[in-house]
């Protein structure tokens, strides 16, 4: 089955905030549109009525018309996603409208709200309730500027899907400049990049929000204790963090054989798409103002953690995950970036379809809970590949200390750099989990035994392992001390 005609089967069976219209009108489309963008978002199917009989679209009929009711009959612009797909042997169009991010939205107008599933006009009370979210968003963190970011820390390759996506909607963005698009995402504000635009856009965010990077550990089991294998910072624009997450994950998971009756088939272990969903939920969903908040991913030798700070949004519930439910934006602009790209196909289906991809391929059906202030999505018996530790000899420390805990700390920093170059202090504090100052003690630990060097300007260099014998004296760099990185911060705090 097609993706638009799971959603289709998806959207008919739940019915939560989803229309019915027989037939092609602009300006009801227009209508129901505005009012759900005011809301909480919805679905418009068209070419079918309410009671399931397929009408479909009649053969005059095209995308573009629909798509025109959406982008010209309704103002600001509209996030919304537009597909057709078959049922019994007719077109029908699915229109999946994000909650906006830039209310009101008005249409012919009038300004239209949800209210008890039915579009009604909104009253001058609900109007001015309208202005004060928008106010309040303005206000929110997303919003607020990153003064020092330049246009030319804009990754190139984002900046090109985001492009071709509003493209597919309005052919004059394929011509527009790089500001243009931006500003079109909402992304820029009185000419400077906002927070939500450093996260989404920027190639190394984390220069300007350090919590925006995302951590990997790869964990095998070693005598009934878990031994860390690999561990991962991601630290690029977030759309290309959830590609590359995905792949890297997907990859940890092998496909495994599975008898269906008399056949045997290939089935993965993990499906891709219920791993770029849960991402998709973890980064969209998270806190991002706080400089403890974050997004990690634990894999260990049976099951898969994916884990974001913050609790669900008011309103929404662990068990209400489990069906189509309000999707509640902690992050409107953020989740509007991946509502544009297509990444996000339907408003409050993401934990329905990784639910769906499991069963589909006989996996264990998923777990989400909250802990500690985090909402955390766990996979079941699930088993990476990297079930045993590297045959890479380790360099020794042994002799560096008689801790085994600092050891420990030792040999996950120097893993680290064996796989990384130009890695800052601040970077090792959350692949060691420790804090700067003991960081910064460890590494003059591995400087003086030779093992590791600084490269590079105070500024834009950073840690690396020798290149000569990790055992013998080198030359020191003059600026190769843990004390002279540029990350430093007096006010870090001083314990473990």
């Amino acid at each position: 089955m097609g993706e638009s005609a799971y959603i289709l089967n998806l959207l008919q069976e739940n019915r939560h905030n989803v229309v019915f219209i027989p037939k092609v009108d602009p300006v009801v489309i227009a209508k129901y549109a505005c009012a759900m963008a005011n809301t909480h978002g919805g679905a418009i199917l068209v070419g079918l009525k309410e009671n399931g009989e397929v009408v479909g679209l009649e053969e005059e009929i095209s995308m573009k018309v629909i798509q025109n009711a959406l982008s010209e009959k309704v103002s600001p612009s509209l996030p919304f996603l537009l597909s057709i797909t078959e049922k019994e042997e007719k077109e029908v169009a699915i229109i999946s409208v994000w909650e906006g991010s830039n209310k009101p939205y008005v249409t012919d107008g009038t300004f239209y709200i949800q209210k008890d599933e039915m579009i009604i006009k909104a009253t001058p009370e609900d109007v001015i309730r309208l202005f004060e979210e928008k106010q309040s968003v303005d206000e929110s963190w997303e919003r607020l500027t990153q003064e020092t970011v330049s246009m030319d820390d804009i990754d190139v390759d984002t900046l090109s899907k985001v492009k071709s996506a509003l493209a597919q909607r309005d052919y004059h963005y394929g011509r527009s400049s790089r500001e243009s698009i931006l500003k079109a995402m909402g992304f820029v504000k009185s000419g400077t990049l906002t927070n939500a635009g450093v996260v989404v856009m920027v190639k190394h965010p984390s220069i300007y929000i350090p919590q925006t990077r995302i951590r990997v550990s790869v964990f095998a089991e070693e005598q009934g204790h878990p031994t860390l294998v690999d561990v991962r910072l991601y630290d690029v624009s977030l759309v290309k963090a959830v590609d590359e997450l995905s792949d890297y994950l997907y990859g940890l998971y092998p496909k495994r054989v599975v008898i269906d009756g008399m056949i045997r088939k290939d089935v993965e272990t993990l499906p891709l798409l219920a791993i770029r969903e849960g991402l998709l939920n973890a980064v969209v969903h998270r806190t991002y103002e706080s400089h403890q908040s974050f997004v990690a991913i634990n894999a260990y030798a049976d099951h898969l953690e994916i884990m974001n700070s913050g609790q669900l949004m008011e309103g929404v519930t662990l068990e209400g995950l489990k069906g189509t439910h309000r999707s509640v934006l902690r992050n409107p602009d953020i989740a509007n970036a991946f509502y544009q790209l297509k990444y996000i196909e339907m408003v409050g289906s993401g934990t329905l379809r990784i639910m769906e991809e499991c069963r589909r391929n006989q996996c264990e059906a998923p777990v989400w809970s909250l802990e500690n202030g985090c909402v955390v999505l766990t996979f079941p018996n699930v088993y990476h590949h990297l079930q045993k530790l590297s045959a890479r000899e380790p360099l020794d420390v042994s002799k560096l200390t008689t801790d085994a805990s600092v050891r420990e700390s030792l040999t996950v920093i120097l893993d680290y750099l064996v796989e990384h170059d130009h890695v800052k202090l601040q970077e090792l504090t959350e692949v060691t989990g420790k804090s700067y100052p003991t960081v910064k003690r460890y590494m003059q630990i591995l400087k003086d035994a030779a093992i590791i060097q600084y490269n590079g300007s105070l500024r834009s260099g950073g840690w690396s392992l020798s290149k000569s014998n990790p055992h013998l004296n080198t030359d020191d760099d003059p600026n190769d001390d843990p004390n002279d990185d540029p990350n430093d911060d007096p006010n870090k705090d001083n314990n473990e």
